[in-house]
């Protein structure tokens, strides 16, 4: 998965938010059925509203502007529920697709308007909803130029058309913020066996091998199978991790790699 943000014009006012826990939104907050497919939640630095797509679980367009569900209290028995898409229209702040690669090619036809500002027509009611002058649209993506290209729905890419609609950016991992993070997932892993990680994981992206990227996700998976298992070392915890399914050439080259690393740090310390 890319560390990158795809951030939709106007290019000149975009910014990337730090969100809240999930955990702290409330039941009135959440702005989808069925629950998980999308939320709302707060910038953390900037306090505007930050609706989150989780792309993968729509396939049609329906739930992701606007949906009907059953209402006892209403005189028709149903009532209109705005999808994330409205809902970010109406308010402003932050809509983030996450995976937009997931969404099936009409879908993404669809987004054409939503990224170039035009009113939105709700589907069923004859409103027609203007942009908040404040919203910004961003988006993840997979890497739809790796090995697994076209192997599952969230890697097939962006039509020409959407993409340029968009400024992308990548973003370098922060070691920091990837420290802590794994300290806050695993706390009784060693620092040691981070470091290892981080080397490693530079290692993999500057191999001339053409060696998959080592992820944060494959880093996490490691880390908790040391914290389960004390007996097992830094090696056996990357090849569950890592080269589990990777080709014997790859196995090799990386476990090269890693006695590279293991060498390089016994002789900072024996210094």
């Amino acid at each position: 998965r890319l560390n990158a943000v795809s951030i939709a014009r106007p290019r000149g006012r975009a910014r990337i938010e730090t969100r809240q826990n999930p955990e702290r939104a409330t039941d009135g907050d959440r702005i989808a059925r069925p629950r998980g497919r999308a939320r709302i939640e707060t910038c953390a630095r900037t306090g505007r509203p930050l609706v989150v797509v989780d792309c993968p679980a729509y396939s049609e367009p329906g739930p992701l502007f606007s949906s009907v569900e059953p209402d006892d209290k209403s005189k028709s028995g149903l009532r209109r529920i705005d999808g994330p898409v409205i809902r970010a229209y109406r308010m402003g702040g932050v809509l983030a697709l996450d995976e937009v690669t997931a969404f099936p090619p009409e879908l993404q036809l669809l987004l054409h308007a939503v990224l170039d500002r035009r009113p939105l027509l709700v589907p069923g009611s004859g409103e027609t909803v203007n942009p908040h002058p404040d919203l910004v649209i961003i988006a993840t993506t997979n890497d739809a130029h790796g090995e697994d290209r076209m192997r599952y729905r969230g890697n097939y890419g962006l039509n020409a058309a959407l993409e340029s609609r968009f400024a992308q950016i990548k973003f370098e991992p922060d070691q920091e913020l990837i420290i802590a993070a794994l300290q806050a997932r695993v706390p009784s892993i060693k620092l040691e066996y981070i470091e290892h990680m981080l080397d490693l994981a530079r290692s993999v992206q500057n191999s001339s091998a053409g060696l998959r990227e080592f992820s944060f996700r494959q880093m996490v998976t490691a880390a908790k199978y040391l914290a389960l298992k004390p007996s097992a070392t830094f090696e056996d915890a990357i090849d569950v991790a890592y080269l589990s399914l990777k080709p014997a050439s790859d196995r090799a080259a990386v476990q090269e790699l890693i006695k590279s690393i293991k060498l390089l740090h016994s002789s900072g310390k024996a210094k």
